[in-house]
């Protein structure tokens, strides 16, 4: 019986190694790559060139992999490209990828998603401690179609070391709506350890903007808790990269577009825990221009707190020669769809203000109460303007007093700035007569800016 179930075993493990044997000559066959050539052809309807290919199988189920170039395309659109690829593998598991160049372009392998099958079930969260080792010598990641993006890096590593893989990367991420490239990595730390993503003093870089990540980023089930740093971030740079999102339909922004010369830093301490982003951002020295009429507008500090989906501020600080203050609130900020911005800024128009930035033929007696009211919901901002001209205070135009001296009256305006066209939006003049304003002047009026002016086209 021992003699009979040896025998077996032997055959068993000849016929083994026999199939590793077979199966290891056809994957290196010309047949192999010709039958995965069509079966790419017939299921994605892509072409594909695979050259240099050799598989190496143990009777362990492990073995290497490589080629010399992978190439899939569509039409003359390359989908993907591996250059000089090197893996290893350990009972069917992939534990090591290297390669000279990797290429993917997500326009042409989105059409691979796209004739696959939609599968309704509910994908398990990733175990990121299973990304193999990968060490890659240059990446590039592009999509033309819609929004350009440009991913790439000549620094991409992973590697384990004592349970814990460690990332040495550098990241370029080019996007037409951020008017610098984002940079991932230079210094710091980023490692898996205990199936979590941990960054340590890791940064993130937009231009001159830089902030620095520490905590646990992801774990197997959810973005986990970090904290997001930075100091004396440029607000002009910022706003630049915000005013910049409007070529590309962020109308929400175009509020900021009645500011011009923007100055000042920022401090950035954010805490992301519970799926909520809290904390503090801090603006120092703070100012712009005010237009149509260049007024200077300063703040020494500024206070955004974030919590709970909401922003709020209230800051104090001068508009030309005068106090002013400032109020903010933002709502339902994750929510794209119920997300609404309030804002409000108080200050008043003196003979002295008017003198230094308003026109010579506009003079103003004693004092003005303006303020701005701005609201904006669904990328539609709307910003009013009031001002309210006490009985013993007045404009004067071209040496006449604008409207009726010893009452009291107010003015009201909607304006828009796109480019370098500012668009006045149902102005009125009212005047108190028994308890009630009426309305004694309205109107449009549309200015451009020519040679750094802003010139009257009609009003």
């Amino acid at each position: 019986k021992l003699k009979l179930s040896v025998t077996i075993l032997s055959t068993l493990i000849i016929l083994y190694l026999g199939f590793i044997y077979i199966v290891s000559l056809f994957l290196n066959s010309n047949n192999f790559i010709k039958i995965s050539n069509n079966f790419i052809k017939t299921t994605y309807n892509m072409t594909s060139d695979i050259s240099g290919l050799k598989v190496e199988i143990s009777p362990l189920l492990s073995g290497k992999i490589t080629a010399k170039n992978i190439i899939i395309k569509d039409d003359d659109n390359v989908g993907l490209d591996i250059q000089n690829l090197n893996t290893s593998v350990s009972r069917l598991k992939l534990k090591n990828l290297d390669a000279d160049f990797i290429y993917i372009n997500l326009d042409t392998l989105n059409k691979l998603k796209s004739k696959k099958k939609k599968d309704t079930k509910k994908k398990k969260a990733p175990n990121i401690n299973k990304i193999p080792d990968i060490n890659i010598k240059k990446i590039e990641i592009v999509r033309n179609e819609g929004e350009k993006l440009l991913i790439s890096s000549n620094q991409f590593s992973i590697k384990e070391n004592n349970k814990t893989k460690n990332f040495d990367i550098i990241l370029n991420i080019s996007l037409d709506r951020i008017l610098h490239p984002i940079v991932i990595g230079e210094v710091g730390s980023l490692y898996i350890e205990n199936n979590k993503l941990i960054a340590k003093n890791f940064p993130l870089s937009i231009g001159k903007t830089k902030v620095v990540l520490n905590g646990s980023i992801f774990n197997d089930k959810k973005i986990d808790n970090f904290t997001i740093k930075g100091d004396k971030i440029p607000v002009k740079e910022t706003l630049e990269t915000v005013l910049f999102l409007q070529k590309y339909g962020i109308t929400e922004r175009k509020f900021m577009e009645n500011f011009v010369d923007f100055k000042g830093s920022a401090d950035v301490d954010l805490v992301y825990k519970d799926n909520d982003l809290s904390g503090v951002i801090t603006g120092n020295d703070l100012f712009a221009k005010f237009l149509p009429f260049y007024i200077p507008v300063y703040c020494k500090k500024a206070e955004f707190f974030i919590k709970n989906g909401e922003v709020k501020s209230f800051a104090e600080g001068t508009f030309g020669t005068e106090k002013m203050t400032h109020e903010l609130l933002i709502k339902e900020m994750y929510d794209k769809n119920k997300k609404e911005v309030f804002g409000k800024v108080n200050s008043k128009i003196t003979t002295a203000l008017a003198k230094k930035y308003l026109p010579s033929n506009i003079k103003v007696k004693n004092y003005l109460e303006a303020e701005v009211d701005y609201y904006i919901k669904q990328k539609r901002p709307i910003a009013k303007y009031y001002i309210n001209i006490p009985a013993s205070s007045g404009i004067i135009i071209n040496d006449f007093h604008a409207g009726i001296k010893n009452k009291n009256k107010k003015i009201f305006a909607q304006t828009q700035k796109i480019d370098k066209e500012f668009f006045l939006k149902d102005y009125r003049f009212s005047v108190q007569e028994n308890n009630e304003f009426k309305d004694i002047l309205y109107g449009n009026g549309y200015f451009k800016i020519i040679n750094g002016n802003m010139t009257p086209q009609y009003i």
